[in-house]
């Protein structure tokens, strides 16, 4: 499916819609692709949240602030006035534990930039090869096309020759079989 995204995108990059002037360059195509590809934006947001996350992993969590104020207070506690209480605290684990977080969240920060690596890799593979398929297949057009001329112009000589009857008829039904053979390969491309 994305190869086929990749083909209609160089399809319609190459296609004089997009611009009259505009050729289509393996650059262009490939620039085109690495800015418009889901995986990639979905793997470079990945590696920008896990960056953004070594810091956490360093730091202490789960903070917690409490305040207590006393209700249904007895005689002599609303005789010393009610009793507020203010806390905050913090579960504190071994430093090296910390560090050791930190390292393991580093290396998965690391990991998904390899991964957004080997996605653009994958990616211009996938363009290159899209880029030279189609550039190999509009070659073989022109050069269909241009036998196909040269055997409409030998179907019209044979055609012209066999009403003067210098040949025989199967000369110009073999030109025009050659010429229907090309017309149906040019179809199928």
């Amino acid at each position: 499916l994305y190869l086929v995204n990749i083909l209609s995108l160089l399809v319609l990059l190459s296609s004089g819609s997009v611009c009259a002037d505009h050729t289509l360059t393996l650059e262009s195509a490939l620039n085109a692709a690495l800015q418009t590809n889901p995986e990639i934006a979905a793997s470079s947001a990945q590696r920008e949240a896990d960056q953004a996350a070594i810091l956490s992993q360093y730091w202490l969590d789960n903070p917690r602030f409490g305040l207590m104020h006393e209700k249904n207070m007895n005689f002599m506690e609303t005789q010393m006035g009610p009793m507020n209480t203010w806390s905050i605290t913090q579960e504190i684990k071994f430093p090296t534990k910390y560090i050791l977080m930190g390292s393991a969240q580093r290396l998965r920060a690391q990991s998904s930039d390899y991964q957004l690596s080997a996605k653009k890799l994958e990616t211009r593979k996938r363009v290159i090869n899209a880029y030279y398929g189609l550039f190999s297949t509009n070659r073989i057009l022109s050069l269909l096309e241009a036998q196909k001329e040269t055997l409409i112009e030998v179907a019209r000589s044979a055609e012209v020759r066999h009403a003067t009857g210098a040949v025989p008829q199967q000369d110009e039904m073999k030109a025009h079989v050659e010429q229907t053979k090309i017309e149906a390969e040019l179809i199928t491309l």
